[in-house]
C-alpha cells in the first residue's frame, strides 16, 4: 500500500489491505459510543450495548495490531458517556429506559447527544459508563500492553447543565504497545520544568530553556528537560470546515514525535533509527531561603540539587543490521475524520495512511492535508 493515501470505506475491510508490520505508529480517536450519529451506513458508535461496541473496537484494533510493527505504539483517544436518566420520551410518551447522554466538543462549539434505543445492562440511570476503562481492559485481555493513561485536560471544557456532579473536562488517551519493549523517543518530547524552579531558568532571566513544541529543539542540550507527563493541558483549536469533533493538533504531534523516529526507518525492514544520547550529571545550586539558616557555604540543606540525565543528542544509529538508506516513518489513523493526525504527520515529515468511512469527511481531510504543503494526496475508494 502506497503511503500518504486516504482509504475510503469500512475500517476493518480497508485495514486488511495494509501489509503486516508496515507502520511504526498509530494515532487515532474512534467514534465514541452512543454520542453521535454520523449519518453513514456501517458506522461504529451506535451499537445497542457497550459490550457490542467494545467487541467491535477490539476487532478493529486486532487489525491495527497486525499492521503495526512489533516495536510500534498505539495512541488511542476515547471519551465517555452517561447512561440516560430516563427523562427522554419514546413515541408513545413513555420514558426511554436508557438513552445515552454526553457532550463532545467540535470546532464550531458543543454538540450534545441523546441517542435512543440503546441498552445499558448492569448500568443504572445517570451512571458513568466507563467506556475508556472497559475498552482498555478488553484490549489488555486481547494481548495489548497498557503503558500509560494520559489525561487530555481541556483548558476550555464544554459547558454542561448538571448540578449534581463536576463538569467533565478531560478525556483519556491510552498508550498501548504490542510488546514490553518498543520504540519511544523520550528526548523528542521533553518538557521544561516549572518556571518557579530556579534551576529551570536561564541565567539572569525568567525565560525557560527551549520549547518542546519546536521541532528543531530536542530539549536534550541542558539539564532541565523533564520526561513527558501523563496530563496534557491543551486549549481548543478552531477548524471552521469541520462540524464534528476534532482534537488539537498538539495531541498527535506529541504522539508522533514520541512514537516515530525523526531520523526515519530502514528502507529494507522498517526498523526505526534511534538517538545516540550522551548523558551527564550536573549540579545546580540554590541560594538560602530567608527563613532557612542554611549551611556556612551558603547552600541550603536542600541545595546542590543533582540533575541526572542531562543529555545531548550526538547522532543517530540504526536498530537493525541492514546497510540501507532511511525512509520516513509511517503513521496510521484508521478513523481519520478531518485529517488532524495525517496533517501533523505531514508537517513532521512522516508518511501516513488514513482510513475514513464518510467520503465527505475524507474530502475535508484531503483539503486540509494538502494545505500543509504536501504533494497532492490521493483518495482510494
Amino acid at each position: 500500500q502506497d503511503p500518504n493515501q486516504i482509504l475510503i470505506g469500512n475500517v476493518r475491510d480497508r485495514l486488511q489491505e495494509l501489509p503486516a508490520g508496515s507502520v511504526q505508529c498509530c494515532v487515532t480517536s474512534p467514534p465514541y459510543w452512543g454520542l453521535r450519529d454520523y449519518g453513514v451506513e456501517e458506522q461504529l458508535g451506535l451499537e445497542k450495548t457497550p459490550q457490542e461496541y467494545i467487541q467491535n473496537m477490539v476487532e478493529v484494533f486486532q487489525e491495527v495490531r497486525r499492521v503495526l510493527r512489533d516495536d510500534g505504539t498505539l495512541w488511542l483517544n476515547i471519551g465517555d458517556s452517561y447512561a440516560g436518566s430516563g427523562k427522554g420520551r419514546m413515541g408513545n410518551g413513555e420514558p426511554h429506559p436508557a438513552t445515552m447522554t454526553g457532550k463532545q466538543g467540535t470546532s464550531q462549539g458543543s454538540w450534545e447527544g441523546t441517542i435512543p434505543d440503546v441498552e445499558t445492562p448492569g448500568l443504572k440511570p445517570k451512571d458513568l459508563c466507563l467506556i475508556p476503562e472497559r475498552l482498555a481492559i478488553a484490549l489488555q485481555d486481547d494481548g495489548w500492553w497498557i503503558r500509560s493513561r494520559i489525561a487530555w485536560c481541556k483548558k476550555s471544557s464544554m459547558p454542561e447543565s448538571v448540578t449534581d456532579r463536576p463538569t467533565s473536562a478531560w478525556e483519556h488517551i491510552w498508550l498501548l504497545t504490542k510488546s514490553a519493549r518498543y520504540y519511544y523517543d523520550a528526548e523528542a518530547v521533553r518538557q521544561p520544568h516549572k518556571q518557579g524552579n530556579d534551576y529551570a531558568r536561564k541565567p539572569n532571566s525568567g525565560e525557560v530553556y527551549g520549547d518542546y513544541n519546536d521541532p528543531d529543539t530536542t530539549m536534550a542540550n541542558h539539564p532541565i528537560g523533564a520526561n513527558l507527563r501523563n496530563y496534557w493541558v491543551l486549549g481548543p483549536e478552531p477548524y471552521p470546515d469541520a462540524h464534528f469533533a476534532t482534537f488539537p493538533t498538539e495531541i498527535p504531534r506529541r504522539c508522533i514525535k514520541a512514537g516515530t523516529s525523526q531520523k526515519g526507518a530502514c528502507s529494507e525492514c522498517g526498523a526505526p533509527w534511534e538517538r545516540v544520547v550522551d548523558k551527564a550529571e550536573g549540579r545546580v545550586d540554590r541560594p538560602n531561603h530567608p527563613h532557612d539558616p542554611g549551611r556556612p557555604d551558603g547552600m541550603t540543606l536542600r541545595g546542590g540539587r543533582l540533575i541526572p540525565g542531562a543529555s545531548t543528542t550526538t547522532g543517530w544509529q540504526p536498530t537493525c543490521d541492514h546497510d540501507a538508506p532511511t525512509v520516513p516513518c509511517t503513521v496510521l489513523d484508521p478513523f481519520l475524520g478531518s485529517g488532524t493526525t495525517a496533517a501533523v504527520a505531514q508537517e513532521l515529515d512522516r508518511e501516513w495512511v488514513g482510513i475514513e468511512l464518510n467520503p465527505e469527511y475524507a474530502a475535508l481531510a484531503e483539503k486540509r492535508i494538502n494545505a500543509v504543503g504536501a504533494s497532492q494526496i490521493g483518495l482510494a475508494i
